[in-house]
């Protein structure tokens, strides 16, 4: 039987795939998926992108985006960084922003 190591490592969460994007406000651009997770840890603001939603364009954050999320569930969205041409997918779980392609925090993420 196969099993996926990553459902291993980590503990079992409510996940929530809400299919939208986040766009760095401000003029902020990025050129490294680390700098975004550093930055939405931070609480800096992010456009809120989702066609056909109330709050399609509206400034977000890392507080804003806790406040649709249950106790121990877990969002992925996507992020446009790069001058908008590029697209990473960043897992937001209560209070702490993971990095999706190792699964650490952003402590550990942005020490490695």
């Amino acid at each position: 039987m196969h099993t996926d190591r990553r459902a291993r490592a980590r503990p079992r969460r409510a996940e929530v795939n809400i299919y939208c994007t986040l766009t760095p406000a401000y003029g902020r651009d990025y050129t490294a998926r680390k700098a975004i997770v550093a930055d939405l840890n931070a609480g800096k603001d992010f456009i809120f992108s989702k066609w056909g939603h109330a709050d399609d364009g509206r400034l977000a954050n890392l507080e804003s985006l806790n406040d649709a999320l249950g106790r121990g569930s877990e969002m992925k969205v996507n992020v446009r960084y790069k001058r908008l041409a590029a697209i990473t997918v960043v897992t937001i779980t209560r209070d702490v922003v993971l990095d999706e392609a190792t699964g650490a925090t952003v402590t550990e993420a942005v020490a490695s």
